[in-house]
């Protein structure tokens, strides 16, 4: 299921409306990645349509619930209106206002980095080192590799595997 959530207007999903949550209740859904929590959401922030409309076609089989921010501002006002931490987070790294670089450093302040995939119209060097030491999993330059961000993707929605009893 696709919900887009432009700008700071949040589009709430009515099949999964929850009404008021405690501020202890949005701690603990939003303090680990969303696999360790039962969340397989994707979140995809980018004001591209064009790379969302790719982005969501590419992952849209993998069973996640797939939601769009077109700014990173919009992003995190639905987290502190009780959105739960995805399970992978997607971001452009040069977007409008704040940048990705800079979203993943206020995450990281409130103690909620969810697992994250840089995206990039631009494909400098220097970006993509920045993003690794920020502690992204990947960057992909735009258009995408689709079979290799779609495999990272699907390893974080799915969470670790148990292969022990193989």
């Amino acid at each position: 299921m696709l919900v887009v959530r432009p700008g700071a207007t949040m589009i709430a999903n009515p099949a999964q409306s929850r009404g008021k949550v405690s501020l202890l209740d949005h701690i603990k859904a939003t303090a680990v990645p969303g696999h360790l929590t039962g969340n397989r959401s994707i979140c995809i922030v980018d004001q591209n349509a064009d790379a969302v409309d790719a982005l969501t076609a590419m992952l849209k089989d993998l069973g996640a619930e797939i939601h769009v921010y077109d700014s990173a501002e919009s992003f995190l006002d639905a987290l502190e209106d009780g959105a739960a931490m995805p399970a992978c987070l997607i971001a452009e790294i040069e977007l409008p206002g704040m940048t990705g670089l800079e979203l993943l450093e206020v995450l990281r302040e409130r103690g909620n980095e969810p697992p994250t995939v840089m995206v990039a119209s631009d494909a400098r060097v220097s970006l993509a080192v920045r993003a690794m030491r920020a502690g992204v999993i990947d960057y992909f330059e735009k258009p995408f590799i689709e079979p290799r961000l779609r495999g990272l993707v699907r390893s974080l929605v799915e969470g670790p595997r148990d292969f022990s009893g193989l």
